[in-house]
């Protein structure tokens, strides 16, 4: 195979892509033709059908009025986003092209409307977007059909639209535009923004300063230099800064061109990244159920008779062994899981102590919590449910191990329970957050009421702040991370509980696809011994396919891995 046709791509032929869907369609020839699992078949065409239809999602993020949507109208070449809306109003927006336009809005009670692009421009009800998608004939973004356009809310809008978008596209996003407003000082809120999604889900972000035509040049300098130290500072990484200005005779869009022209150049280890686990996983699980059937095939019809006798005895311990890890996976997550995330929770806000004083005396102690809880949930839950994740499909591939003569069976999460899960977790957070910026999470009032006498007291300044910051540690932080505990184990709970019951349906699926394999092979080996050996003959030549696609998806990894990222990209 050549690995120069591999490592090139296009914006309109990805070479991984195609061979990823084209070793996906082998595999499905086998899953079909050997008659294997259920299971392996659903997984095969979820994969696929994923996989055909990724684009590259590259949200703008930045502060609110830092030109996010200015930027994009000036880039197609139409006012396709309104730019004149306040923090309180903002959701995401995703821009596709498409042949005919229409706008389609994504409610939060999980309904949808579907609208002229004028009809949305003049949308009055803002508050119940989850987030919306424009497609659009136009001829730029024909241009970049594997590319979704996002624009962010504000990281500054302290609103709920706001803290959804955030939450949903850091798992969504693949590469992040950051555009920092040249006539605003920078502050330390972005940055923690851009380490979450830099340290807490290794994504790439380009950073662009906005509005640079109105400054001098001198000014710039000063702006791309201040800029370089911050980045260097918290997130570690140097980094080449771009300037844009889509406003006025001096509008200058390249360096936005050339973020855009990377996001297309990165798309087959974007893809990668994101799929490569799963596709592996995938062509395991084919590889040990063919084995099994060459097992079982190497035999005469009384030793299949023993092998079968044998196997449905494992079957019932790898079922015992099965309900174990999943006890162990409910206790993992819901006993010491949920212990770790509450200490977690409480280090954070305590770490916080003097921003929760801040924000007591300012009347915006909900918005506080909810900065510092949110992305430490967030992040708590996601590095939580990952390593058990991985546990537990470390104990499922036990299950075809050596502990059994005749098992040899490959139980893989499947991949829609998968996804399925990283969404319930967004849907925790989101929940949450929700709750935070409401102040219904926990009762507030007491603690704000004693707040407020001190505030209004004759007592010395530093005997008011010692008060307040007594209140902060002894019920608020305490509080809040009770009832953070109470919120996220309720949820938690159901996502286990669905998890698990899609494991015990994935082995029972497995179990009955394989005995129904080897009825046929009993059948066939009891009519004609010339009928087994072709079928035999079959399972190998198939085995030796599964073993190419191996040998294809570590040349792909290895490609991704040696794959050099330009400077500007962190």
């Amino acid at each position: 195979m050549n690995e120069s046709a591999i490592a090139s791509s296009s914006p309109s032929d990805s070479n991984s892509q195609q061979q990823l869907i084209q070793l996906l369609k082998r595999l499905q020839i086998s899953q079909q033709e050997l008659q294997l699992s259920t299971p392996l078949a659903e997984n095969l065409h979820f994969l696929e059908n994923r996989i055909t239809k990724f684009k590259v999602t590259v949200p703008l993020i930045g502060k609110f009025s830092s030109g996010k949507s200015s930027l994009l109208n000036a880039y197609l070449g139409k006012d396709y986003l309104r730019y004149d809306i306040t923090p309180e109003t903002a959701f995401a927006t995703e821009l596709t092209y498409a042949e005919q336009e229409q706008a389609i809005i994504y409610r939060t009670d999980g309904s949808e409307q579907i609208l002229t692009l004028e009809a949305f421009k003049q949308l009055d009800d803002p508050d119940t977007v989850l987030y919306s998608q424009l497609k659009i004939n136009n001829q730029t973004l024909k241009q970049h059909t594997n590319l979704v356009l996002v624009d962010m809310p504000g990281f500054d809008a302290q609103n709920q639209a706001h803290q959804n978008a955030i939450i949903r596209y850091l798992e969504k996003g693949d590469l992040f535009i950051n555009l920092l407003p040249s006539n605003v000082p920078f502050d330390g809120s972005i940055m923690q923004q851009l380490a979450e999604i830099h340290y807490g889900y290794d994504k790439p972000i380009t950073c662009l300063i906005s509005k640079a035509g109105r400054c001098t040049q001198c000014e710039l300098t000063a702006k791309r230099e201040e800029v370089s130290q911050l980045l260097a500072l918290h997130l570690e990484q140097d980094s080449e800064i771009g300037f844009v200005e889509s406003m006025g005779p001096e509008q200058d869009l390249q360096s936005f061109c050339e973020a855009l022209e990377l996001a297309e150049r990165s798309f087959d280890s974007l893809l990668l990244q994101r799929y490569s686990n799963s596709i592996n996983d995938t062509i395991l699980q084919t590889s040990t159920e063919i084995s099994a059937l060459l097992n079982f095939a190497a035999t005469d019809y009384a030793e299949l008779e023993q092998k079968i006798h044998r196997t449905s005895l494992e079957f019932e311990q790898a079922q015992e062994s099965l309900d174990k890890h999943l006890n162990h996976l409910q206790h993992n997550l819901l006993g010491n899981g949920i212990t770790q995330l509450r200490q977690q929770c409480h280090s954070a806000l305590s770490r916080g102590s003097e921003q929760l004083i801040l924000a007591a005396k300012s009347n915006s102690l909900s918005q506080a919590i909810n900065s510092i809880l949110r992305p430490t949930v967030q992040n708590g839950l996601q590095q939580l449910v990952q390593q058990e994740m991985s546990r537990l499909q470390t104990n499922l591939g036990a299950l075809s191990s050596g502990e059994y003569a005749e098992l040899d069976i490959s139980l893989q999460l499947p991949e829609a329970q998968k996804e399925g899960l990283l969404s319930g977790l967004v849907d925790i957070t989101i929940t949450l957050s929700t709750l935070l910026l409401k102040g219904k999470l926990f009762f507030l009032a007491p603690i704000v009421s004693i707040i407020a006498k001190a505030l209004g007291s004759e007592m010395q300044e530093q005997e008011r702040e010692q008060q307040i910051r007594d209140q902060i540690n002894s019920q608020v932080i305490p509080q809040a991370v009770a009832s953070v505990e109470i919120q996220v184990c309720g949820q938690l709970k159901q996502i286990v509980t669905e998890l698990s019951d899609a494991c015990q349906l994935s082995f029972a699926d497995k179990k009955t696809d394989f005995e129904t394999c080897i009825s046929q092979m009993k059948q066939e080996l009891a009519e004609s011994q010339d009928q087994h050996q072709q079928l035999t003959d079959k399972y190998k030549a198939h085995y030796r396919q599964v073993e190419q696609e191996i040998k294809l998806c570590e040349l792909l990894s290895m490609i991704q891995a040696t794959n050099e990222q330009p400077e500007a990209v962190l």
